[in-house]
This record gives structure tokens, sequence and C-alpha cells, in this order.
């Protein structure tokens, strides 16, 4: 059984985190730039902030264009996950600019890792998870080598990188219930389905002639034995649906709903 979500609900959740990526990006680009000394963002590296800043955002508003194309397809999962993992990248370089764990950017790639359990299979999610993990903790790292780096960051890096890894599993077994759960709905649907068409194929080949009609007396369905009759007996030449029901026939139903009231 394919794990991965149906096309058309693969492309909304992916519009909507599309959508995501470009109003943050565009709202990290933006406080930097009308306020580039006193904020955090970009305290550290500010050229590599606002190079990957930019980047981020052009590249965010380039891949919802692309994929606004791609309506009714169902997007590959390598380009899915070469996006999620240049996020991971992205997020990384601007925590990285900022202080690391300490700017709370890092935070951020909860997001990442939650859409990506839901639109990529259980391994890639996972992968995904360990990626971001491991950049976390690279990046801290680097920064010791370069400054003093409170103990206290590297624990929370650690933290972090273990946050991620139990959000992803949780949300694959989760996502892995929906799409079950979806699938089984489907196939219930189409069993409805050709049941009800086995019933009116049953109803239509009877030899007992059945009409349905609503209050009003407008004939709703009926089969071929009630045509042979109400013609044979000359009674009605019409008894196709939306047609009128006899006179005959409304008098007859008239005192049985008068016999039998409700």
């Amino acid at each position: 059984m394919d794990a991965t979500p149906p096309p058309d609900q693969n492309l909304r959740i992916l519009q909507i985190y599309n959508l995501y990526r470009l109003a943050l990006s565009a709202i990290l680009l933006a406080s930097f730039l009308t306020n580039p000394i006193s904020t955090q963002l970009g305290n550290l590296v500010p050229a590599l902030f606002l190079q990957t800043a930019l980047t981020y955002t052009a590249s965010s508003l380039l891949v919802l264009l692309v994929f606004r194309r791609t309506e009714h397809r169902e997007v590959p999962q390598r380009l899915i996950s070469a996006l999620f993992i240049g996020d991971i990248l992205a997020l990384t370089l601007l925590s990285h600019a900022s202080s690391g764990v300490e700017s709370g950017l890092a935070l951020l790639h909860l997001v990442t890792v939650a859409a990506g359990s839901l639109l990529l299979r259980k391994r890639m999610s996972t992968f995904l998870a360990a990626v971001a993990s491991i950049a976390i903790i690279f990046s801290e790292a680097y920064l010791n080598l370069r400054m003093s780096v409170p103990a206290n960051q590297y624990i929370q890096a650690g933290l972090l990188g273990a946050l991620l890894l139990a959000a992803s599993l949780y949300l694959e077994s989760l996502a892995e219930r929906m799409r079950l759960s979806a699938q089984l709905a489907a196939a219930q649907a189409s069993s409805i389905l050709n049941l009800e068409q086995l019933n009116q194929l049953i109803i239509k080949r009877m030899r007992t002639g059945i009409l349905v009609v609503d209050p009003a007396g407008a004939v709703l369905t009926s089969n071929d034995a009630a045509h042979r009759m109400l013609r044979h007996a000359s009674v009605a030449d019409d008894v196709t649906p939306a047609a009128v029901l006899p006179v005959v026939l409304r008098k007859q139903l008239d005192l049985w709903r008068h016999l039998h009231p409700r």
C-alpha cells in the first residue's frame, strides 16, 4: 500500500507550506533591513544573514509560482525532499548568523519537519528530522570554535534535536492513520456505489412494476416492467423520471395514504 498522500491532498499541503515559507523569509528579511542594529537577527554574521534571507525569499517566491502551475499533478518525492533540505540549510544559516539556538530561529525547524512528515514517505521524513538535528548540533560546534558558547546552548541543541525526531515519529504515525482512514473511506464509498448500481440493475430487470414518486406525484424512477404494464393498460404514455403519476394510480396512492396514515 502506498504510504504517500493522494496527489490533491499533497498539493494542498505543499501550497500552504510554500505560502508559509514566503511569508517567513519575507518577514525575516524585512525585520533585518528595517532594524539591523538593535535586532538580534544576524547579529553575529550580518552579511551571511542578509545573503541567506535574500536567497530564501527569492527561492520561496519562485517555488510558489512553479508549484501553482502543477495543479492536479503529483509532485515527485525527490523534488519535495530537496525543497525541505534546502529549507533546513537556509534556517541553519540564518540561525548560525544570529548566534545559534540562542536566537530561537532553530525552533523553526519544527515546522519544516512537521510538513515533511505529512508529505514524505516514512523513511524520508525521519531522515529529514535527522538532517535538521545534525545541522543544529554542527552549527553550535562550529560556533564554539569561533567564540565562547555557553554550555547550555549544547544542551538546548541536543534537546531540540531530540524534539525534532520525536515530532517526526509522532506525526508520521498520525499521518499514516489519516491516510489509511482516507483509503478505507474511499473503498467504502466505491463499494456503496457498486451496490447502488447493482440494486438499480436488479430493480430495472424485475418483472414486478416499480414506480418511485415524490409527495407531489412526480415520478422519480421506474423500471422496465412498469413501463410495459402502464403502456399495455393505456394508462400512461410516459413514465420517465419527472413525469406526473397517472390519475388512476394517483387516486389509488391517495387512498392508500388515507388508509395508512403515518
